[in-house]
């Protein structure tokens, strides 16, 4: 069982390992993405918020 695996299951799992640092480093890059962008660009805004969390609801901007 991956670090991965133990984490989604519920057990003790080595916080550092490369697949969570991997993820945090995509959530900042996504991060400084969106907070580059002006109100204005909302499709662009949602475009990242999906990519940072999968799905949105339709009245979040």
């Amino acid at each position: 069982m991956d670090e991965l695996e133990k984490c989604m299951a519920g057990k003790w799992y080595d916080c550092h390992a490369s697949v969570f640092l991997e993820y945090k480093e995509n959530a900042r890059k996504l991060l400084r993405q969106y907070h580059t962008l002006s109100y204005a660009q909302k499709d662009e805004k949602v475009a990242v918020l999906k990519s940072l969390l999968g799905s949105i609801g339709k009245m979040c901007l």
